[in-house]
């Protein structure tokens, strides 16, 4: 039986991933590298792990260093935090969870100062009984250590978790937390590239019918 709902944040929660790729393209430009690629980072690893691949993949030179980076592309995307949204029906199905007695907690690579910002933004604090950010791990997904952590704190068994993830790593982080895992798809071709064992939503209004076999003895 599910006692606990396991949320990443981008991607997940809100409806941000452009304004994330936009952060990225404009950090790449500044360096010199024009790139129309909506998505040009791998999602769910974090920012700064994303720019070692980044200056990989586009051949970058620059005295910059990885925080440097990570910092811009921050502050690039916190500019355009008006352009996000919260996932269409997030907040009916976690308040629905909760009123059912499902703890709920947030696991993301992202940074706190980011976090902060977002939560107070769209006051979703008052979701989440537990809030895991990426300083608090040593490892980023698809270790399952944000996960397991999430878990901890909440004093529920991983096993009795499901996890909500919007990227290929974060799902495989929550299988290997050995948690049900459920995908969570911006569109149609986002879907076929996720691995949820058949548990992809487009949106929360569906979320309840792939737990339904999960939820029975709350």
């Amino acid at each position: 039986m599910i006692r606990a709902a396991i949320f990443d944040l981008d991607g997940t929660v809100l409806s941000d991933e452009q304004v994330y790729g936009g952060a990225f393209r404009k950090v790449l430009k500044d360096l010199g590298v024009n790139v129309k690629q909506k998505y040009p980072h791998k999602g769910g690893i974090g920012v700064g792990e994303n720019w070692p691949y980044l200056l990989s993949k586009y051949k970058v030179k620059t005295n910059k260093s990885l925080a440097e980076l990570s910092r811009a592309t921050q502050q690039a995307f916190l500019k355009n935090i008006a352009d996000i949204e919260v996932k269409e029906g997030f907040e009916e199905f976690i308040v629905g969870l909760r009123e059912i007695g499902v703890a709920t907690a947030l696991a993301t690579s992202n940074e706190w100062f980011v976090v902060e910002e977002i939560l107070d933004k769209f006051n979703l604090a008052k979701y989440f009984d537990v809030v895991v950010t990426g300083e608090e791990a040593t490892a980023k997904k698809p270790d399952p250590e944000l996960f397991i952590i999430a878990a901890q704190r909440l004093g529920v068994d991983p096993r009795d978790c499901v996890a909500f993830e919007d990227s290929a790593a974060g799902i495989e982080a929550g299988k290997r937390a050995g948690m049900v895992v459920i995908g969570v798809a911006r569109d149609e071709k986002h879907a076929k590239e996720l691995d949820g064992d058949g548990k992809i939503i487009n949106n929360y209004a569906q979320a309840y019918d792939k737990l339904e076999e999960y939820l029975g003895g709350s």
